[in-house]
């Protein structure tokens, strides 16, 4: 079976499922309880500056909005001057004291079996939130109406903690609905304000567990990746994944803890999968993994750095990496002010949380992660190219190779460790025809004009070996700005600019551009050349050059015939292909083979569905109880939509089997 034909199976299951349930009987007893969140951080918006008053119907779900309602694609929650704002009003201070705020979602079938609805608020310093222009909470305000001039009744700081309505369910209407809010300041000239609100509902009640950090991607490959997320209470690692738009099947591992990291496997290659995370009261918002594409396809990552410290500016960072979309991202260290305060971390996850949720984080050790402990135990790099530690790692990525070093907490002079790994490693990669873009990141690089200047024990011990064994580009931070350089043929740049507090450029022998600004590294990728654009916040351009430019291995696929194969998965087929005037081994599905043939289960492959909560599979002789459910029968419905639910199940069955694994990454 293809995997269009695949899908097209998992799409007329999923109809029968809701037909069955609307029409033959009851819906399904599910294996656990539902949550539906409607509006929560990150959630588009549209907002009015509060230098007026606004039509009086403005909360009304039918009502059109004027021009002078702006339109936020970053959304909730929003304000200024305290770091947790994704959009930022940064003309509100002295000028006004309100501001407006509209919110549209949809409510589909679960209408019917909503039990509990709830808005959960963060705030600073009052506000007023309508449902479908029905008041649902207020408070810190006067009562009554107010005006767009009305001031908040006292300081309330988002920090204080959240405040909770319960919200009659039956204010809901199927399909869109609208969440409205004013927001309202205590005095003009307030230095911060904040609205962050969760609205959500659920049919039975859920896990008291709340997720405190994440959920974020790491490991990202061809057909698995690594879903990480925390919780203040243990609870089962749960995480609901799909093909498209909706996750609508559950992979759980029973286990209760606080730090969850849920590997699947098994995934499609270049293929887009929705997942949520379940293991809490409120599930998380939505996310997208998106499988490491082919070697042929062109594909877009980004590098940026030193992020501690200015919150507001690194939010902005942020939001503009958001808009370039790209597979993964690197970032040269210093992530946090102080690698030991579980509040720093909380805060830098805050403000990368709709980032991370969907593009892969590959961070390296700074000198401000400190014991480097809590950094450690946040991230999971890569392990098929692991040394021993997770200090240091390397990781591919189609045509790419990445090596992320340590220069902090591991020695990496000649006849370390560190130094013995990169040396094989370099060497590997320059050897492997499929790997044509060779780049290096640490946090204190040898070429470097700024306060901190150049790391010489880099210079003098390490870029012998980048010179030798063919590294492209070297990235490093340290210094709070942007400098690139090129010594020996090998293009150093120094990047930053994530939102610490910036540093001079003074420049030297090797500086050939340089700023002191706020920005990030883009490279598009085709085959085995790199186009780098570094850009600044508001979209210009700072610098940009190519690597590996002007190849001319191949005119066409034929000039690379006479090359060695390379290898490919046994479902797969590959072909040369001539890209930018390299040759580029590509391995893409081939849709003519069966779909198990090939496929050799490892001791974690074949999950499949089981209705018996809290069993460990029988196939799971590492005993980590990873499991995946699915909805089991109420004895109340009928047996003439289960028989048909059978069939289609029957009809994906080896297909899905293979399609969705996982295994559990013990912590």
């Amino acid at each position: 079976m293809s995997d269009r034909s695949s899908a097209k199976s998992l799409r007329f299951l999923v109809v029968v499922a809701v037909f069955s349930g609307g029409v033959f009987g009851p819906p399904m007893d599910l294996a656990r309880a539902l949550s539906y969140v409607y509006v929560q951080q990150g959630s588009a918006l549209t907002y009015r500056e509060g230098t007026s008053q606004p039509d009086p119907l403005w909360t009304d779900p039918d009502h059109t909005l004027g021009v002078e309602w702006i339109d936020s694609a970053p959304g909730f929650g929003i304000g200024y001057g305290d770091g947790d704002d994704s959009t930022v009003l940064g003309t509100m201070q002295n000028n006004y004291v309100t501001v407006y705020v509209r919110s549209t979602f949809t409510v589909g079938a679960e209408i019917g079996t909503l039990t509990h609805l709830e808005l959960n608020v963060l705030f600073d310093d009052g506000f007023v939130a309508y449902l479908n222009g029905v008041e649902i909470g207020r408070s810190a305000v006067p009562a009554g109406p107010l005006s767009f001039d009305t001031t908040a009744n006292a300081g309330h700081e988002a920090s204080d903690g959240e405040e909770t309505f319960t919200v009659d369910p039956s204010l809901l209407l199927p399909g869109d609905n609208v969440f409205a809010v004013e927001a309202h300041n205590v005095d003009v000239g307030s230095s911060d304000l904040s609205f962050i609100p969760t609205l959500w509902g659920y049919d039975s009640p859920p896990l008291d567990a709340e997720i405190t950090v994440g959920p974020y991607l790491q490991r990202l490959g061809r057909r698995s990746v690594l879903v990480c997320w925390e919780t203040d209470l243990p609870a089962p690692s749960a995480v609901s994944i799909g093909v498209g738009a909706i996750p609508d099947q559950l992979l759980e591992d029973p286990t209760e803890r606080t730090r969850h990291e849920l590997e699947i496997t098994g995934l499609a290659p270049a293929t887009p999968y929705s997942y949520r995370v379940d293991s809490a009261r409120v599930p998380s918002a939505v996310g997208l993994i998106h499988t490491e594409t082919d070697a042929a396809s062109p594909y877009r990552f980004v590098i940026f750095g030193d992020t501690r410290s200015n919150h507001d500016d690194h939010r902005s960072v942020v939001d503009r990496i958001i808009v370039e979309a790209p597979a993964f991202m690197l970032h040269t260290g210093d992530l946090v002010s102080d690698g030991t305060s579980e509040g720093d971390w909380a805060t830098f996850f805050d403000v990368e949380e709709g980032l991370v949720r969907d593009v892969t984080l590959y961070p390296t050790l700074g000198n401000h992660e400190a014991d480097g402990a809590r950094y450690l135990e946040l991230f999971a790099p890569p392990d098929d190219l692991a040394p021993g530690t997770e200090n240091y790692y390397a990781f591919t990525f189609a045509t790419t190779a990445v090596l992320m070093l340590d220069l902090y907490l591991s020695d990496f002079g000649p006849g370390s460790a560190q130094y013995t790994w990169l040396e094989d490693t370099l060497q590997a990669f320059a050897q492997d025809p499929s790997i044509h873009l060779r780049l290096v990141a640490l946090h204190h690089g040898p070429y470097d004009s700024g306060s901190h200047g150049s790391n010489l024990g880099v210079r003098d011990d390490l870029t012998p070996l980048f010179e030798t064994y063919g590294v492209d580009a070297v990235f490093s931070g340290h210094d709070h700005m942007y400098e690139r350089s090129t010594v020996n043929g090998i293009k150093y740049v120094v990047t930053g600019g994530g939102g610490a507090p910036l540093y001079s450029v003074p420049g030297d022998w090797w500086t050939e551009e340089s700023e002191s600004v706020l920005h990030y590294v883009v490279l598009d990728v085709e085959g085995p050349r790199a186009e780098v654009v570094v850009k600044r916040l508001d979209d210009t351009v700072l610098d940009q050059f190519v690597l590996n430019d002007a190849l001319a291995d191949c005119a066409s696929a034929v000039d690379c015939e006479s090359l060695p194969v390379g290898a490919c998965e046994p479902d797969e087929e590959g072909d040369w292909a001539c890209i930018q005037g390299g040759c580029v081994w590509n391995c893409v599905i081939d849709q003519t083979v069966a779909p198990d043939a090939g496929v050799i289960p490892g001791p974690d492959a074949n999950v499949i569905p089981d209705p018996d909560a809290g069993t460990t599979p029988s196939d799971d002789p590492g005993g980590c109880g990873c499991r995946q459910t699915s909805p089991g029968p109420d004895s109340g419905v009928p047996l003439i939509p289960w028989l048909v639910l059978g069939l289609a199940f029957w009809r994906i069955r080896r297909r899905w089997r293979r399609r969705f694994r996982f295994r559990c990454r013990r912590s």
